[in-house]
């Protein structure tokens, strides 16, 4: 269930990415007067950041919920 609700925000960080990107490419075609030049760079220009930050996130929030694996004495590294 936990595991859920982390992909589940992982998709909202990636889709209000997005709409920031189109909202402001938006925005500066109309006041640049260019039709789809700053909306179709800032949709390009999304996808790897959102990637990046969602990976973050991702990766984050899974080292929280799984602990990490406890060493027994005298070893320096896990087996397996």
């Amino acid at each position: 269930m936990a595991l859920l609700s982390v992909l589940g925000f992982g998709g909202l960080i990636t889709l209000g990415i997005v709409i920031v990107f189109l909202l402001g490419g938006l925005l500066l075609d109309s006041y640049m007067g260019t039709k789809p030049i700053f909306t179709m760079l800032l949709m390009i220009v999304s996808a790897p950041i959102s990637i990046i930050v969602m990976y973050r996130v991702m990766m984050r929030s899974i080292s929280k919920l799984i602990p990490p694996a406890k060493i027994p004495d005298g070893e320096s590294e896990p087996k397996g």
